[in-house]
């Protein structure tokens, strides 16, 4: 599952089997007949960190938040990449079990004439210890590149 333009990305790699889903979708990954599956939501906002607050704020706690960690910037003057200060702010209004990073320094590979000029600030660091100062239960993975995630997520079934 993917966002439109995630979905020309993975489909131009090879994948055959790719869902393309719009901003605000919902689906179910893994539902068979008779069982309801995972539910994968997607959230209106710029794809690289500029959430919808008010959409956000109408959504109660979620279990899973994928978004950047770190500020990326042209020469410290234009955002590439927002995520410094916006994980934070996802973590206190959604309440995630688990916070998965995205463009991460040391995880991705930039290369290319305006490599140099890129200028990183935050991380997955800064922000796991912005949520300990907060006294967050959330967690934060570092997923390793083509390794699987073990989430080990409680159940938020209320009976």
């Amino acid at each position: 599952m993917a966002s439109p333009d995630g979905a020309k990305v993975a489909s131009s790699f090879g994948y055959s089997s790719v869902t393309t889903l719009e901003h605000g979708d919902t689906r179910s990954l893994g539902s068979e007949e008779g069982t309801s599956g995972l539910p994968i939501q997607t959230f209106v906002g710029a794809p690289h960190g500029d959430p919808d607050a008010e959409h956000l704020n109408t959504l109660g706690t979620v279990d899973v938040v994928i978004t950047p960690m770190a500020d990326i910037t042209l020469m410290g003057i234009a955002p590439v990449v927002r995520g410094k200060d916006i994980a934070p702010q996802l973590a206190e209004l959604l309440n995630p079990q688990v916070m998965l990073p995205t463009a991460e320094a040391g995880k991705v590979e930039y290369s290319g004439i305006i490599s140099a000029a890129l200028k990183l600030a935050g991380g997955v660091e800064d922000v796991r210890s912005r949520l300990k100062a907060k006294h967050s239960n959330t967690r934060i993975i570092q997923p390793t590149s083509g390794e699987p995630v073990e989430l080990n997520l409680k159940s938020t079934v209320i009976a």
